[in-house]
């Protein structure tokens, strides 16, 4: 969350938060590692600002495969189809936050519009994500969240995420010194 300090916006989420599961919240989204609380509900996008470009890059990606494992192992949740968009509609709001913009509130405003637009193009994707997910090939079965959950936060600390992002692109390149970190075939 961002509030306007001075006329600079600023994260209300102290710079040294890690991100967690909510393991004891009722609905399978809020339990997610970038689902927080305000007091007037749930902020569907609480992450902190933090670990510059390359940074956001790691924490977006490994976020996206704890999403992307959600929704695997929640197919059927009543809301599931509804994620998406409310995770793009939290960056909309948290974009114009972050600019240290005022909120246009009328609901047929162009604010509004884009985020009804935004909304339905989600809801879509939502669709065919749900059906990729559950694919037997689908190659987020497995994920250990745990692992990513550590990407996630390392993406937060600017010194680290530099080190990670480097690290996670030359294991998925086809680079000399990946071929030492993957393990070799099966014979």
């Amino acid at each position: 969350m961002t509030t306007a300090v001075g006329g600079k916006p600023r994260d209300v989420r102290r710079r040294n938060d890690k991100l967690s599961f909510h393991p004891r919240a009722s609905c399978v989204f809020h339990r997610l590692p970038f689902v927080g609380r305000k007091r007037s509900g749930v902020r569907f996008w609480d992450v902190p600002s933090t670990g510059g470009y390359a940074g956001g890059t790691l924490t977006g990606e490994a976020l996206a495969r704890i999403f992307l494992n959600a929704l695997h192992d929640h197919p059927t949740s009543d809301t599931a189809n509804a994620w998406l968009g409310w995770i793009c509609s939290a960056w909309l709001s948290r974009s114009v936050e972050l600019a240290n913009l005022a909120h246009d509130r009328s609901p047929d405003g162009a604010f509004n519009t884009l985020r009804g637009q935004v909304i339905g193009f989600a809801a879509a994707l939502s669709d065919v994500l749900r059906t990729a997910v559950a694919s037997p090939d689908c190659p987020i079965a497995g994920l250990d969240v745990g692992r990513a959950l550590a990407e996630a936060n390392a993406g937060l600390v600017k010194a680290a995420a530099r080190e990670a992002i480097i690290h996670t692109a030359v294991v998925r390149s086809d680079h000399p010194r990946a071929m030492k970190k993957r393990s070799p075939p099966s014979a």
